[in-house]
């Protein structure tokens, strides 16, 4: 009967024992899993940070490459109208009406040449409006020159 009682008493703890490691399983995983939650919140929070601030300081170091590629092609650009500019200046003095419109046209085709070299795609706005300018200085210039000539040749 003791023996019978014992086993019994055995089989029950080992039951016991059982049904206490899923009930503590259970309750593990659940914690587990809201701390891997918890845990998966924070890496997210701070990697989105992280990732937002390496991207703030790319845009900050592109932006200030971007400007300063932009601030040497303008020195050169304005290095380039101004040669351009002087020569054609000091063409217009010596050549008629005729010649002077061929010049002109191979000094814009031989500009635009240097400036599609120097230039990318980002400052092709900006070489319209130089050209622009270019295009009307060198016209002033021209009828200026076209009056100076007028009042040279009419009043010898």
């Amino acid at each position: 009967m003791c023996r019978i009682l014992n086993q019994h008493l055995n089989q029950s703890q080992y039951q016991n024992r059982q049904h206490l490691d899923i009930i503590l399983n259970h309750h593990l995983n659940q914690h587990l899993l809201q701390n891997y939650q918890h845990l998966d919140r924070i890496l997210n929070q701070h990697l989105n940070q992280s990732l937002q601030q390496i991207h703030q300081h790319t845009d900050m170091i592109l932006n200030y490459r971007l400007n300063q590629h932009l601030h040497q092609n303008r020195q050169h650009l304005d290095m380039i109208l101004n040669q351009h500019l002087l020569q054609s200046h000091q063409h217009l003095g010596r050549i008629l009406n005729q010649h002077l419109n061929q010049s002109l046209q191979q000094n814009y085709q031989h500009l635009n040449m240097i400036l599609n070299h120097l230039l990318n795609q980002n400052l092709q706005q900006h070489l319209q409006h130089l050209c622009k300018i270019l295009n009307q200085h060198l016209h002033q210039s021209l009828h200026q020159n076209h009056q100076h000539l007028d009042r040279i040749l009419n009043h010898p």
